[in-house]
């Protein structure tokens, strides 16, 4: 799938237990302004 924007929460060492709420404001803005967007977060996904 095609995506306008890719927001990515990078991992941080020692930080856990926690969401980026500041991109789902921006991801959601987004989306009500008709761009796609994807937002990954490697913890939440288990990507290493």
């Amino acid at each position: 799938m095609h995506y306008d924007v890719v927001l990515v929460n990078p991992p941080l060492r020692g930080i856990t237990g926690y969401e980026h709420i500041g991109l789902e404001y921006i991801a959601s803005f987004l989306r009500k302004n008709g761009i796609s967007v994807k937002v990954i977060d490697p913890r939440l996904q288990k990507i290493p």
